[in-house]
C-alpha cells in the first residue's frame, strides 16, 4: 500500500487536489479520533469524581460535621 504525502505531485507536474483532500480528510479522522478518545476519558472520569462526592447510597449524617 502506497502512503500518500500532501506534498506528491503527479508526473505532469500539476496539483493532485484529490491526493490532498484524502490526506486531510486522513489527518482530520485522526485527530477526532484522538478528540474522541480524550472527551471519553474525561467523561469517565467527571463521572467517578462525581460518584465519590454524590453517593444517593450513603447516609447525609456521614457528609455532615457535628460539633464536640
Amino acid at each position: 500500500m502506497r502512503k500518500t504525502s500532501i506534498s506528491s505531485q503527479p508526473q505532469d507536474g500539476r496539483f493532485d487536489i484529490y491526493s490532498y483532500l484524502s490526506c486531510f480528510l486522513l489527518e482530520l479522522s485522526v485527530h477526532w479520533d484522538t478528540l474522541l478518545r480524550v472527551s471519553n476519558f474525561f467523561r469517565a472520569l467527571m463521572t467517578q469524581i462525581a460518584l465519590q462526592i454524590y453517593d444517593p447510597t450513603k447516609k447525609w449524617e456521614r457528609y455532615t460535621i457535628h460539633g464536640d
